[in-house]
């Protein structure tokens, strides 16, 4: 159940928070509406607040983060869509300066979690992800299956990953042929984020570069109830911009 919070007692808290630190020390900050406030809280001072309320900052800022899509500093990415069209993806520190990245990988898992995890590591095993295949269009494939698309943990970025390769192209492309939600899909290098993009949907992909010689795990999850989704991930060396 989310906690709610009158606007008046909202803003007297956030004015106490900016004005008098010392005195937000000693309120116990409690019944807010998180979510529905992120964009306020997000953007307060962090060195300057109190534990309490950085706790509700971070929590603010990990909602806004979960909610763009984006690419670590130092590589490029793009969205393609299913009519062609591409759209380069901003850094992480271009939309969310001096911001620290959210947890990439849940402490903790709920048991529906577990199971729609446990689901794909178990037809989906690591074997399967050592060597590519070439398909029709003589593109080099690192996994095309039909997959469970769990709910995102939580207090994580991603969950468990559906596939772990070790790429022999300098980029990567990885997305959902067709699937029966919205998703979020991410790609890591090692317990390192590259890339996470939200709200997408059947036919659309991200694309990756400076994978050549990395280890990458491919993540999929949905904001809503549990779907199924065709995912793709493969492996080219030449731009498609």
């Amino acid at each position: 159940m989310k906690k709610t919070i009158s606007i008046i007692l909202m803003l007297s808290t956030l004015l106490v928070v900016m004005v008098t630190p010392a005195l937000a020390n000693r309120i116990e900050i409690t019944d807010i509406d998180i979510e529905a406030n992120a964009e306020v809280y997000a953007y307060l001072d962090f060195d300057a607040a109190p534990l309490q309320m950085k706790e509700v900052i971070l929590e603010a800022r990990n909602i806004i983060i979960f909610d763009n899509s984006w690419v670590a500093d130092g590589y490029e990415a793009w969205i393609e869509y299913p009519d062609g069209t591409q759209e380069e993806l901003p850094t992480f520190s271009e939309l969310f300066p001096n911001w620290d990245f959210p947890e990439a990988f849940p402490t903790t898992l709920s048991l529906f979690e577990l199971m729609h995890l446990s689901q794909n590591i178990e037809s989906n095993p690591a074997s399967d992800f050592q060597d590519t295949i070439t398909n029709s269009s003589g593109t080099p494939e690192y996994f095309h299956r039909t997959i469970t698309i769990p709910r995102r943990p939580s207090n994580a970025l991603f969950g468990a990953p559906f596939a772990t390769f070790s790429s022999r192209h300098n980029n990567i492309r990885a997305g959902a042929v067709g699937s029966t939600v919205n998703y979020n899909v991410g790609l890591s290098f090692g317990s390192q984020p590259a890339m996470f993009g939200t709200n997408f949907r059947g036919g659309m992909f991200i694309s990756l570069s400076g994978t050549s010689g990395r280890t990458v795990s491919a993540f999929v999850s949905t904001d809503g109830a549990a779907g199924t989704g065709l995912m793709r991930v493969e492996g080219f060396d030449f731009f498609y911009q």
